[in-house]
């Protein structure tokens, strides 16, 4: 056990997606939390733990601020499923969230990236990818979630889940990034037309964790 959190905290429920990251000599686990227990999960949150060790013991370095407004940080948006890029000397977040605010969990979920200014702190977030081909969407909510870096010499990809987790329809799907481009201009990202990964019978589909405390 590395972290539990306390209660009547911002984090204390619903500890979903941890992934530990080692940044500049120190280890991080980007996770994401809740206010509340269980359903209905409209108040998830992504935050950060620090650590000398992976072993730990690990400070809470608190809620990231994944919305609009980095200055002010007014309404800070839903977020899960944080991973943390780096390129040519910077360092960015990509993760998937909420366009908007809402007191309900039935609602699209887009990839989002914002370059880091430390390990907890981030800069304006730019909406990356959202699902529009056919098979990225259906369900009850159109959503793309899960993302992860993947690098190849000088190919930099973002893998991500598509569609819903509890379902058979559950996909990969691929962000290619155009050698020498900006990762926070959408453009600079190439869709893969078809999924990378899909279940190939109604018999084997991928589950979604959640996880109440870390191990």
């Amino acid at each position: 056990m590395v972290w539990t959190p306390t209660e009547g905290k911002w984090n204390s429920y619903n500890l979903w997606a941890p992934e530990i990251h080692h940044i500049d000599g120190r280890w991080y686990i980007y996770y994401a939390g809740s206010v509340h227990k269980g359903a209905p999960y409209y108040a998830q949150r992504a935050g950060v733990l620090e650590s000398d060790s992976p072993f730990g013991p690990y400070e809470d370095k608190g809620r990231l601020y994944t919305g609009d407004d980095p200055n002010q940080k007014k309404d800070n948006c839903w977020s899960i499923d944080m991973t943390v890029l780096e390129l040519n000397g910077k360092k960015y977040a990509v993760w998937s969230g909420w366009e908007t605010l809402h007191d309900h969990h039935d609602v699209d979920q887009y990839l989002y990236i914002a370059e880091m200014k430390n390990p907890w702190t981030l800069g304006k977030r730019v909406l990356l990818s959202k699902p529009e081909l056919d098979w990225e969407k259906g369900d009850n909510i159109v959503l793309q979630e899960g993302p992860q870096i993947l690098k190849h010499n000088n190919d930099v990809f973002v893998i991500y889940s598509t569609r819903g987790s509890w379902t058979e329809h559950y996909k990969l799907g691929q962000l290619r990034l155009t050698t020498g481009k900006d990762p926070l201009n959408p453009s600079s990202w190439i869709k893969s037309s078809k999924p990378v990964f899909q279940g190939t019978s109604t018999d084997a589909w991928i589950g979604s964790c959640k996880y109440d405390n870390f191990a």
